[in-house]
């Protein structure tokens, strides 16, 4: 795993705020709002989230990682050191392994992380892609922990596992109701998010 590097964060909250403003006609208030609203936000999706963007650097990523998260490309750039022969002189081309070292620039907006995460979260992911993930979520929190918060994958977003009708699902929301008989369905998206991020944490402290 190749730790993440955050190098930028761009758009304020008070930009999301009074965009949300703005589309039910009242006045800017220019200001932080709270985080019971970031959460609120994060959870209902609305397009002002996309003012947010989180830049970052992977140094050294294996190049099948790089190819993962290249395909993701709503509210999302990348930009990936070259391996052509005549621009680089670490290795040959056309006879180097998949875990060739590249670096990986992204950008994403909240959404787009939001999204990034229901994928590359899962269990049924990469192993060393999903750890790539696990790290941006983590590094994420630092800066901005609300979007790193809502980074879940797609069953606990679902509260059901999407990858159920595969060849090999991975059983993860299974057992994560059986670790959490508390869940019912009268739990709320931010009561499951609160429980899917304690235990992700805590295993991150532990690592």
């Amino acid at each position: 795993m190749i730790k993440t590097e955050i190098l930028k964060i761009k758009g304020e909250w008070s930009e999301v705020l009074d965009a949300c403003r703005a589309t039910v006609s009242k006045k800017f208030l220019n200001k932080e709002p709270s985080k019971e609203f970031k959460k609120a936000l994060v959870i209902c999706e609305h397009s002002p989230l996309r003012t947010i963007w989180v830049k970052w650097r992977w140094q050294g990523l294996p190049s099948y990682i790089a190819t993962h998260f290249a395909r993701h490309h709503i509210g999302f750039e990348k930009w990936i050191s070259t391996q052509r022969n005549d621009r680089q002189k670490k290795y040959d081309r056309r006879e180097a392994p998949q875990a060739a070292p590249v670096t990986f620039i992204g950008e994403g907006n909240g959404q787009a992380l939001i999204n990034m995460a229901k994928v590359r979260l899962c269990t049924t992911a990469d192993p060393d892609t999903r750890a790539q993930m696990e790290d941006l979520k983590y590094e994420v929190h630092g800066v901005e922990p609300e979007i790193s918060w809502a980074m879940v994958p797609a069953c606990i977003y679902r509260a059901g596992c999407p990858e159920s009708t595969c060849d090999n699902p991975c059983r993860f929301y299974e057992n994560f109701l059986k670790r959490h008989p508390e869940i019912t369905v009268n739990t709320t998206i931010q009561e499951r998010y609160d429980i899917y991020n304690a235990e992700f944490f805590e295993r991150k402290a532990r690592a």
